[in-house]
């Protein structure tokens, strides 16, 4: 299994802020999704923003990251929309 640090996490919310991009996050074990723009949100099945701790609970991003399964990631940027199958891809992008 593919380990995010709390450094690398913090390094995808960098980039998405620079570009202007969305990172959207689904997960194997639960509904919820993990977005990243300029902040770390939570969403659920709807894309609704909604409480982080409803959610995820005391876990901070980079333990989300590492307690679930990624089914896929989206990546959309200003001119186009990519989907990975993992975080290792998607830290090699940013």
């Amino acid at each position: 299994m593919f380990l995010v640090s709390y450094e690398e996490a913090e390094r995808i919310l960098r980039w998405t802020r620079e570009k202007g991009a969305v990172v959207e996050v689904q997960f194997k074990e639960t509904s919820h999704r993990l977005r990243i723009d300029t902040m770390y949100r939570a969403l659920d099945v709807s894309g609704n923003v909604v409480p982080w701790t409803r959610a995820f609970g005391s876990l901070k991003p980079a333990d989300v990251l590492n307690s679930f399964t990624v089914k896929r990631i989206v990546v959309r940027t200003k001119d186009s929309v990519e989907e990975l199958s993992s975080l290792k891809e998607l830290l090699a992008r940013v």
